[in-house]
Protein backbone atom coordinates (compact mmCIF):
# COMPACT_ATOMS: atom_id res chain seq x y z
CA UNK A 1 0.00 0.00 0.00
CA UNK A 2 1.39 3.41 -0.85
CA UNK A 3 5.11 3.30 -0.20
CA UNK A 4 4.91 -0.42 0.49
CA UNK A 5 4.30 -1.15 -3.18
CA UNK A 6 7.48 0.67 -4.08
CA UNK A 7 9.94 -0.90 -1.66
CA UNK A 8 12.29 -3.45 -3.15
CA UNK A 9 12.86 -3.15 -6.87
CA UNK A 10 13.20 -6.30 -8.96
CA UNK A 11 14.39 -9.74 -8.04
CA UNK A 12 17.83 -10.82 -9.06
CA UNK A 13 18.71 -13.10 -11.92
CA UNK A 14 17.72 -13.36 -15.56
CA UNK A 15 17.10 -16.30 -17.77
CA UNK A 16 15.96 -17.11 -21.25
CA UNK A 17 16.48 -19.30 -24.29
CA UNK A 18 17.40 -18.32 -27.81
CA UNK A 19 16.67 -15.05 -29.52
CA UNK A 20 13.83 -14.26 -31.88
CA UNK A 21 13.91 -11.08 -33.93
CA UNK A 22 10.97 -9.51 -35.68
CA UNK A 23 11.02 -9.80 -39.42
CA UNK A 24 11.35 -6.66 -41.49
CA UNK A 25 8.95 -6.15 -44.36
CA UNK A 26 11.05 -5.45 -47.42
CA UNK A 27 8.16 -5.19 -49.84
CA UNK A 28 6.98 -1.86 -51.19
CA UNK A 29 3.43 -0.98 -52.06
CA UNK A 30 3.05 0.56 -55.50
CA UNK A 31 0.11 2.47 -56.83
CA UNK A 32 -1.78 1.05 -59.83
CA UNK A 33 -0.58 2.08 -63.28
CA UNK A 34 -2.78 3.27 -66.10
CA UNK A 35 -3.13 0.98 -69.14
CA UNK A 36 -1.94 2.12 -72.55
CA UNK A 37 -5.21 2.59 -74.35
CA UNK A 38 -3.52 2.88 -77.77
CA UNK A 39 -2.63 -0.79 -77.99
CA UNK A 40 -4.24 -4.11 -77.40
CA UNK A 41 -4.07 -5.03 -73.76
CA UNK A 42 -1.86 -7.86 -72.61
CA UNK A 43 -3.13 -10.66 -70.45
CA UNK A 44 -3.59 -9.48 -66.87
CA UNK A 45 -0.53 -11.19 -65.43
CA UNK A 46 1.68 -9.76 -68.19
CA UNK A 47 0.37 -6.21 -67.84
CA UNK A 48 3.15 -3.81 -66.86
CA UNK A 49 2.51 -0.97 -64.42
CA UNK A 50 3.30 2.54 -65.53
CA UNK A 51 6.23 4.00 -63.58
CA UNK A 52 5.12 6.57 -61.02
CA UNK A 53 7.34 9.27 -62.51
CA UNK A 54 5.35 9.30 -65.79
CA UNK A 55 2.03 10.04 -64.16
CA UNK A 56 0.51 13.48 -64.42
CA UNK A 57 1.58 15.78 -61.55
CA UNK A 58 -1.74 15.68 -59.70
CA UNK A 59 -2.05 11.93 -60.08
CA UNK A 60 1.57 11.47 -59.00
CA UNK A 61 0.95 13.48 -55.83
CA UNK A 62 -2.11 11.44 -54.99
CA UNK A 63 -0.30 8.18 -55.68
CA UNK A 64 2.70 9.21 -53.58
CA UNK A 65 0.40 9.95 -50.65
CA UNK A 66 -1.27 6.59 -51.11
CA UNK A 67 2.05 4.76 -51.27
CA UNK A 68 3.37 6.46 -48.11
CA UNK A 69 0.10 5.85 -46.28
CA UNK A 70 0.03 2.15 -47.08
CA UNK A 71 3.71 1.80 -46.26
CA UNK A 72 3.12 3.29 -42.82
CA UNK A 73 0.07 1.15 -42.18
CA UNK A 74 1.64 -2.03 -43.42
CA UNK A 75 5.09 -1.77 -41.85
CA UNK A 76 5.48 -4.01 -38.80
CA UNK A 77 6.49 -2.38 -35.51
CA UNK A 78 10.15 -2.94 -34.67
CA UNK A 79 11.57 -2.56 -31.17
CA UNK A 80 14.67 -0.40 -31.43
CA UNK A 81 17.76 -1.64 -29.66
CA UNK A 82 18.13 0.11 -26.26
CA UNK A 83 21.49 1.62 -25.17
CA UNK A 84 22.42 -1.51 -23.20
CA UNK A 85 22.89 -3.41 -26.49
CA UNK A 86 25.73 -1.08 -27.46
CA UNK A 87 27.59 -2.11 -24.29
CA UNK A 88 27.64 -5.73 -25.43
CA UNK A 89 28.65 -4.76 -28.96
CA UNK A 90 31.60 -2.83 -27.53
CA UNK A 91 32.61 -5.73 -25.30
CA UNK A 92 32.46 -8.07 -28.27
CA UNK A 93 34.60 -5.81 -30.46
CA UNK A 94 37.22 -5.28 -27.78
CA UNK A 95 37.30 -8.95 -26.84
CA UNK A 96 36.23 -8.22 -23.26
CA UNK A 97 33.33 -10.66 -23.18
CA UNK A 98 33.95 -13.45 -20.70
CA UNK A 99 34.83 -16.79 -22.19
CA UNK A 100 31.74 -18.78 -23.05
CA UNK A 101 29.43 -15.72 -23.06
CA UNK A 102 27.87 -14.85 -26.41
CA UNK A 103 26.69 -11.41 -27.44
CA UNK A 104 23.09 -12.58 -27.07
CA UNK A 105 23.81 -13.86 -23.57
CA UNK A 106 25.45 -10.56 -22.70
CA UNK A 107 22.35 -8.68 -23.85
CA UNK A 108 20.09 -10.78 -21.63
CA UNK A 109 22.15 -10.03 -18.55
CA UNK A 110 23.11 -6.41 -19.22
CA UNK A 111 19.73 -5.22 -20.48
CA UNK A 112 17.78 -6.76 -17.61
CA UNK A 113 20.21 -5.29 -15.10
CA UNK A 114 19.97 -1.93 -16.86
CA UNK A 115 16.17 -2.06 -16.67
CA UNK A 116 16.37 -2.60 -12.91
CA UNK A 117 18.75 0.31 -12.46
CA UNK A 118 16.46 2.57 -14.50
CA UNK A 119 13.49 1.44 -12.41
CA UNK A 120 15.33 2.38 -9.23
CA UNK A 121 16.01 5.81 -10.75
CA UNK A 122 12.28 6.18 -11.59
CA UNK A 123 13.10 6.22 -15.31
CA UNK A 124 10.26 3.87 -16.11
CA UNK A 125 9.86 4.50 -19.85
CA UNK A 126 13.55 3.78 -20.45
CA UNK A 127 13.33 0.68 -18.26
CA UNK A 128 10.44 -0.56 -20.35
CA UNK A 129 12.45 -0.05 -23.55
CA UNK A 130 15.13 -2.42 -22.27
CA UNK A 131 12.54 -4.97 -21.19
CA UNK A 132 10.61 -4.77 -24.46
CA UNK A 133 13.78 -5.57 -26.37
CA UNK A 134 14.21 -8.74 -24.30
CA UNK A 135 10.57 -9.81 -24.48
CA UNK A 136 10.90 -12.39 -27.31
CA UNK A 137 13.65 -14.20 -25.41
CA UNK A 138 12.58 -13.80 -21.78
CA UNK A 139 8.79 -13.78 -21.89
CA UNK A 140 8.62 -17.07 -19.95
CA UNK A 141 11.11 -16.00 -17.27
CA UNK A 142 9.49 -15.25 -13.86
CA UNK A 143 12.16 -12.67 -12.98
CA UNK A 144 11.60 -10.91 -16.30
CA UNK A 145 7.82 -10.89 -15.85
CA UNK A 146 8.21 -9.48 -12.34
CA UNK A 147 10.46 -6.69 -13.61
CA UNK A 148 8.01 -5.96 -16.40
CA UNK A 149 5.02 -5.98 -14.07
CA UNK A 150 6.67 -3.56 -11.65
CA UNK A 151 7.50 -1.15 -14.47
CA UNK A 152 3.97 -1.35 -15.88
CA UNK A 153 2.59 -0.69 -12.39
CA UNK A 154 4.79 2.38 -11.97
CA UNK A 155 3.56 3.66 -15.34
CA UNK A 156 -0.06 3.19 -14.30
CA UNK A 157 -0.61 0.45 -16.89
CA UNK A 158 -2.39 -1.80 -14.43
CA UNK A 159 -4.00 -4.26 -16.84
CA UNK A 160 -0.58 -5.11 -18.28
CA UNK A 161 0.98 -5.25 -14.82
CA UNK A 162 -1.72 -7.67 -13.70
CA UNK A 163 -1.09 -9.89 -16.73
CA UNK A 164 2.62 -10.10 -15.88
CA UNK A 165 2.03 -11.01 -12.23
CA UNK A 166 -0.61 -13.58 -13.12
CA UNK A 167 1.69 -15.14 -15.71
CA UNK A 168 4.21 -15.78 -12.92
CA UNK A 169 1.56 -17.21 -10.61
CA UNK A 170 0.34 -19.51 -13.37
CA UNK A 171 3.64 -21.37 -13.17
CA UNK A 172 4.66 -20.55 -9.60
CA UNK A 173 1.52 -20.15 -7.42
CA UNK A 174 3.62 -19.75 -4.28
CA UNK A 175 5.56 -16.69 -5.49
CA UNK A 176 4.91 -14.24 -2.63
CA UNK A 177 6.28 -11.21 -4.45
CA UNK A 178 4.12 -11.72 -7.53
CA UNK A 179 1.04 -12.46 -5.42
CA UNK A 180 1.47 -9.35 -3.26
CA UNK A 181 2.00 -7.13 -6.30
CA UNK A 182 -1.09 -8.69 -7.85
CA UNK A 183 -3.00 -7.59 -4.75
CA UNK A 184 -1.73 -4.01 -5.04
CA UNK A 185 -2.58 -3.93 -8.73
CA UNK A 186 -6.12 -5.17 -8.15
CA UNK A 187 -6.47 -2.48 -5.50
CA UNK A 188 -5.46 0.28 -7.93
CA UNK A 189 -7.92 -1.12 -10.46
CA UNK A 190 -10.73 -0.69 -7.93
CA UNK A 191 -11.23 -4.44 -7.50
CA UNK A 192 -11.23 -4.26 -3.72
CA UNK A 193 -12.81 -7.66 -3.03
CA UNK A 194 -10.27 -9.42 -5.25
CA UNK A 195 -7.38 -7.50 -3.70
CA UNK A 196 -8.54 -8.38 -0.19
CA UNK A 197 -8.92 -12.05 -1.15
CA UNK A 198 -5.36 -12.07 -2.51
CA UNK A 199 -3.85 -10.57 0.66
CA UNK A 200 -5.92 -12.85 2.91
CA UNK A 201 -4.84 -15.90 0.93
CA UNK A 202 -1.21 -14.88 1.40
CA UNK A 203 -1.76 -14.33 5.13
CA UNK A 204 -3.00 -17.93 5.46
CA UNK A 205 0.03 -19.29 3.61
CA UNK A 206 2.67 -20.78 5.98
CA UNK A 207 5.35 -19.48 3.59
CA UNK A 208 4.66 -15.92 4.80
CA UNK A 209 6.08 -16.48 8.28
CA UNK A 210 9.35 -14.67 7.53
CA UNK A 211 10.14 -11.11 6.46
CA UNK A 212 9.17 -9.25 3.30
CA UNK A 213 10.06 -5.72 2.23
CA UNK A 214 11.89 -5.11 5.51
CA UNK A 215 8.92 -6.09 7.68
CA UNK A 216 7.50 -9.22 9.17
CA UNK A 217 5.41 -10.47 6.27
CA UNK A 218 2.25 -11.00 8.30
CA UNK A 219 2.39 -7.40 9.51
CA UNK A 220 2.75 -6.16 5.93
CA UNK A 221 -0.22 -8.29 4.83
CA UNK A 222 -2.42 -7.31 7.79
CA UNK A 223 -1.81 -3.63 7.08
CA UNK A 224 -2.84 -4.07 3.47
CA UNK A 225 -5.94 -6.03 4.43
CA UNK A 226 -6.80 -3.24 6.86
CA UNK A 227 -6.47 -0.54 4.21
CA UNK A 228 -8.64 -2.53 1.79
CA UNK A 229 -11.31 -2.81 4.46
CA UNK A 230 -11.23 0.97 4.97
CA UNK A 231 -11.72 1.39 1.22
CA UNK A 232 -14.69 -0.99 1.41
CA UNK A 233 -16.24 1.07 4.20
CA UNK A 234 -15.50 -1.50 6.93
CA UNK A 235 -14.09 0.91 9.51
CA UNK A 236 -14.16 -1.49 12.48
CA UNK A 237 -12.52 -4.33 10.56
CA UNK A 238 -9.94 -2.01 9.04
CA UNK A 239 -8.97 -0.55 12.40
CA UNK A 240 -8.59 -4.01 13.93
CA UNK A 241 -6.34 -5.27 11.11
CA UNK A 242 -4.17 -2.15 11.21
CA UNK A 243 -3.73 -2.54 14.96
CA UNK A 244 -2.87 -6.21 14.47
CA UNK A 245 -0.27 -5.21 11.87
CA UNK A 246 1.33 -2.81 14.37
CA UNK A 247 1.23 -5.47 17.08
CA UNK A 248 3.10 -7.93 14.84
CA UNK A 249 5.71 -5.35 13.78
CA UNK A 250 5.81 -1.87 15.26
CA UNK A 251 7.98 -0.65 12.36
CA UNK A 252 5.09 -0.91 9.92
CA UNK A 253 4.77 2.67 8.66
CA UNK A 254 1.75 1.89 6.49
CA UNK A 255 -0.18 0.50 9.45
CA UNK A 256 0.88 3.42 11.67
CA UNK A 257 -0.07 6.01 9.04
CA UNK A 258 -3.56 4.70 8.37
CA UNK A 259 -4.34 3.83 11.99
CA UNK A 260 -3.32 7.18 13.47
CA UNK A 261 -3.65 9.62 10.55
CA UNK A 262 -6.66 8.23 8.67
CA UNK A 263 -8.93 6.19 10.95
CA UNK A 264 -9.67 9.10 13.37
CA UNK A 265 -10.87 11.26 10.47
CA UNK A 266 -13.03 8.44 9.12
CA UNK A 267 -14.53 8.07 12.60
CA UNK A 268 -15.33 11.79 12.80
CA UNK A 269 -16.73 11.96 9.27
CA UNK A 270 -14.04 14.40 8.10
CA UNK A 271 -12.93 11.80 5.54
CA UNK A 272 -14.66 9.06 3.54
CA UNK A 273 -13.43 5.89 1.86
CA UNK A 274 -13.01 7.65 -1.50
CA UNK A 275 -10.60 10.03 0.19
CA UNK A 276 -8.59 7.07 1.48
CA UNK A 277 -8.02 5.99 -2.12
CA UNK A 278 -6.90 9.49 -3.12
CA UNK A 279 -4.47 9.55 -0.21
CA UNK A 280 -3.13 6.13 -1.20
CA UNK A 281 -2.57 7.30 -4.78
CA UNK A 282 -0.83 10.47 -3.55
CA UNK A 283 1.56 8.45 -1.39
CA UNK A 284 2.35 6.09 -4.25
CA UNK A 285 3.10 9.06 -6.50
CA UNK A 286 5.45 10.35 -3.81
CA UNK A 287 7.19 6.98 -3.64
CA UNK A 288 7.81 7.22 -7.40
CA UNK A 289 9.06 10.81 -6.91
CA UNK A 290 6.28 12.25 -9.06
CA UNK A 291 5.80 15.20 -6.74
CA UNK A 292 3.62 17.45 -8.94
CA UNK A 293 1.12 14.62 -9.47
CA UNK A 294 1.11 13.86 -5.75
CA UNK A 295 0.47 17.54 -5.00
CA UNK A 296 -2.47 17.58 -7.41
CA UNK A 297 -3.99 14.53 -5.72
CA UNK A 298 -3.62 16.14 -2.31
CA UNK A 299 -5.07 19.45 -3.49
CA UNK A 300 -8.11 17.59 -4.81
CA UNK A 301 -8.32 15.66 -1.55
CA UNK A 302 -8.36 18.68 0.77
CA UNK A 303 -10.72 20.55 -1.53
CA UNK A 304 -13.33 17.81 -1.14
CA UNK A 305 -12.54 16.97 2.50
CA UNK A 306 -11.25 20.31 3.87
CA UNK A 307 -11.16 19.12 7.49
CA UNK A 308 -8.59 16.39 6.76
CA UNK A 309 -5.50 17.97 8.34
CA UNK A 310 -2.89 15.35 7.25
CA UNK A 311 -3.65 16.22 3.64
CA UNK A 312 -2.57 19.84 4.19
CA UNK A 313 0.61 18.80 5.99
CA UNK A 314 1.73 16.45 3.23
CA UNK A 315 0.89 19.03 0.58
CA UNK A 316 2.89 21.67 2.46
CA UNK A 317 5.93 19.39 2.58
CA UNK A 318 5.85 18.97 -1.20
CA UNK A 319 5.42 22.69 -1.85
CA UNK A 320 8.29 23.54 0.49
CA UNK A 321 10.54 21.04 -1.27
CA UNK A 322 9.93 23.02 -4.48
CA UNK A 323 10.45 26.32 -2.61
CA UNK A 324 6.85 27.26 -3.39
CA UNK A 325 6.54 29.05 -0.07
CA UNK A 326 3.71 31.39 -1.03
CA UNK A 327 1.61 28.48 -2.34
CA UNK A 328 2.42 26.62 0.87
CA UNK A 329 1.22 29.57 2.95
CA UNK A 330 -2.00 29.84 0.94
CA UNK A 331 -2.79 26.12 1.22
CA UNK A 332 -2.30 26.09 4.99
CA UNK A 333 -4.25 29.31 5.44
CA UNK A 334 -7.16 27.57 3.71
CA UNK A 335 -6.83 24.68 6.13
CA UNK A 336 -6.88 27.08 9.07
CA UNK A 337 -10.24 28.42 7.90
CA UNK A 338 -11.74 24.97 8.42
CA UNK A 339 -9.56 23.95 11.38
CA UNK A 340 -8.92 27.19 13.33
CA UNK A 341 -7.96 25.33 16.52
CA UNK A 342 -5.29 23.19 14.84
CA UNK A 343 -1.97 24.47 16.22
CA UNK A 344 0.06 22.26 13.87
CA UNK A 345 -1.51 23.85 10.79
CA UNK A 346 -0.88 27.29 12.21
CA UNK A 347 2.76 26.46 12.97
CA UNK A 348 3.34 25.10 9.47
CA UNK A 349 1.79 28.18 7.87
CA UNK A 350 4.12 30.40 9.90
CA UNK A 351 7.07 28.25 8.86
CA UNK A 352 6.18 28.91 5.20
CA UNK A 353 5.97 32.66 5.86
CA UNK A 354 9.43 32.67 7.47
CA UNK A 355 10.86 30.70 4.55
CA UNK A 356 9.20 32.98 2.05
CA UNK A 357 10.59 36.24 3.41
CA UNK A 358 13.59 35.08 5.42
CA UNK A 359 13.41 35.05 9.25
CA UNK A 360 15.47 38.23 9.67
CA UNK A 361 13.42 40.32 7.22
CA UNK A 362 10.96 43.00 8.26
CA UNK A 363 8.09 41.18 6.48
CA UNK A 364 8.69 38.07 8.58
CA UNK A 365 8.71 39.85 11.95
CA UNK A 366 4.95 39.36 12.70
CA UNK A 367 5.21 35.63 11.89
CA UNK A 368 8.31 35.30 14.07
CA UNK A 369 6.59 37.00 17.00
CA UNK A 370 3.56 34.73 16.55
CA UNK A 371 5.74 31.60 16.58
CA UNK A 372 7.40 32.65 19.84
CA UNK A 373 4.09 33.51 21.46
CA UNK A 374 2.56 30.18 20.43
CA UNK A 375 5.58 28.28 21.73
CA UNK A 376 5.08 29.83 25.18
CA UNK A 377 1.43 28.73 25.25
CA UNK A 378 2.11 25.30 23.70
CA UNK A 379 5.62 24.32 24.83
CA UNK A 380 4.93 20.64 24.02
CA UNK A 381 4.20 21.27 20.33
CA UNK A 382 6.86 19.48 18.26
CA UNK A 383 6.47 21.63 15.15
CA UNK A 384 6.93 24.88 17.04
CA UNK A 385 10.02 23.45 18.71
CA UNK A 386 11.46 22.49 15.32
CA UNK A 387 10.95 26.01 13.98
CA UNK A 388 12.61 27.64 16.98
CA UNK A 389 15.57 25.25 16.81
CA UNK A 390 16.01 26.06 13.12
CA UNK A 391 15.91 29.80 13.89
CA UNK A 392 18.69 29.45 16.47
CA UNK A 393 21.11 27.86 14.01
Amino acid sequence: MGPATRAGACVRGSAGPGARLRELDRGRTRGPGQPDRGRARARRHHRAREPLRYAAPKVRSARLTLVIGWALLGAPSVVAAPPCVAQCETLLKTGELRKGVSEAGCELRVCQQEARKLYEKNQFEQALESLEYLQPRLQDSPSYQLDRGLVYYALGRFEEALASFEKILGGFPGNVRAASQRGHTLLRMGRYADARAQFEQLFRDPATEGEFKGLRTRSYLKANIGVVKLLQGDLEGGRADLERGIEIDGRNRTALLYRHKVVPYLESGALESEGVMQLLVAYEELSFKRYPTAAQELQTLVKRWPRFAPGYHRLAEILRSYQEYEACEVALALGQQYLPEDIDLRAERLRCVLLRYGPTSEQARPALDEVRALAEVHPENVRLKQILVALDR
